[in-house]
């Protein structure tokens, strides 16, 4: 199908408001598409500038404004992804003394809990060089501290803000000696004058350990989410088998969809938009592990939002599509019109390569991507915009893009 975009641009003061009509030949219709009120997003305050309040401000206290952000359906409002509160909280990951260094929670890859003060949060450490290609299979390998930041930035730039902020951190592990746990210091080791640990979870063990350089780690910190926030972890039906050499229904099935998920006895038939909005997510990261999700435990049985934790496979391989992630999108057809419009409107502002990079410039550990992870982005937006036009085309406006 053909279409085109016209744009109309209003200004008032240093107010912007942009207005884009998409226009489907086909079908001879025409749908204005309004985006936000925008106040200069783009040129966020760095990390640095807002260490210090001035002396006119009352210091922002991160963890209080974390515990008043945090809603059932979103972790922060979409005012406050690019706001100097956000970069308080993400300096405060990435500065605030660290109280308590202990083994992670439950899992099979190498993490640590970090407490910062009265604050829980998830460091992973460093695996690999930004530059590294993974081939083959998409799920192989370690994770990536660089794609857990990557992901809370895109996450918030797709304004599903169902991602906990995340910031790049470097520790020094013999100056936190007095601060860990016994359970991870008996892991501890020094390897070519370097220490080393390996941790505790269902993988961990020496030949799995990860070294820092000398004493001075480098990883990534993700904030926990507060008590009430309890999850609950469901199988996803776009799981992968695992298993060399065997296929999952759905890769083999492309009426897997109808018949399992737009079946309205189904249970997995009410969150077909979570499943297509997820896999837009993880399409645009090269993410192939979404096996399980994580969910708010007492959610309604008509509301819930898949939380988007566990980015760490993502960006293996810059120079593969891995095609079958959108396979929700492309058997299921159907798509909110929050996330399509907003998929329009980053095609039109972008390239969505150049909003993600000004926004990674509030990390401490910047650059985060290479540029050909960049350029990849870039090329899986298209493709996503591809693919929602041929459901289009198939099925029609009203039927593929749908108001909730």
């Amino acid at each position: 199908m053909k279409f085109k975009i016209r744009v109309v641009t209003v200004s008032v003061a240093s107010l912007t408001v942009t207005f884009l009509f998409l226009v489907l030949d086909k079908h001879n219709q025409t749908f204005k598409i309004t985006t936000n009120v925008e106040r200069n997003i783009l040129e966020s305050p760095s990390l640095a500038s807002v260490a210090s309040p001035s002396q006119t401000q009352s210091p922002v206290d991160p963890w209080a404004l974390w515990a008043e952000w945090v809603k059932v359906d979103s972790f922060y409002t979409s005012d406050a992804f690019w706001s100097s509160d956000m970069n308080v909280l993400l300096n405060a990951l990435a500065s605030t003394p660290i109280t308590a260094f202990d083994v992670g929670y439950k899992g099979t890859q190498l993490k640590a809990t970090m407490q910062l003060g009265t604050q829980k949060t998830i460091f992973k450490p460093k695996r690999y060089p930004r530059e590294v290609i993974i081939e083959g299979d998409p799920c192989k390998g370690l994770d990536m501290h660089t794609a857990e930041i990557v992901g809370f930035h895109l996450d918030g730039i797709l304004d599903f803000r169902i991602a906990p902020p995340v910031a790049g951190r470097k520790i020094n592990l013999n100056a936190l000696r007095n601060v860990t746990s016994k359970a991870l210091l008996e892991t501890y080791f020094t390897q070519d004058d370097n220490v080393c640990f390996y941790g505790v979870c269902l993988y961990c063990k020496p030949a799995e350990a990860v070294c820092a350089d000398g004493d001075l780690m480098e990883g990534s910190v993700t904030i926990w989410l507060p008590p009430w926030y309890e999850l609950a972890t469901s199988r996803h039906p776009y799981q992968r088998t695992y298993i060399e050499g065997r296929k999952a229904r759905w890769e083999m099935d492309e009426n897997y969809c109808k018949d399992e998920l737009l079946n309205p006895t189904s249970k997995y038939h009410k969150d077909i938009l979570e499943y297509t909005d997820t896999c837009i997510f993880d399409f645009l990261m090269g993410n192939a592990d979404r096996h399980h999700y994580e969910t708010y435990a007492f959610a309604s049985n008509l509301s819930i939002k898949l939380v988007h934790l566990d980015n760490g496979k993502s960006f293996r391989n810059p120079f593969h599509d891995e095609l079958s992630i959108l396979a929700p999108l492309r058997q299921c057809c159907r798509l909110r019109r929050s996330t399509w419009t907003k998929l329009l409107q980053l095609k039109q502002q972008g390239p969505l390569s150049l909003i993600l990079e000004r926004s990674l410039k509030r990390d401490p550990l910047y650059p985060i991507l290479t540029q050909e992870n960049l350029v990849a982005i870039d090329r899986r937006h298209r493709l996503i915009i591809d693919q929602v036009m041929k459901c289009i085309d198939q099925y029609g406006n009203s039927t593929v893009i749908v108001d909730r």
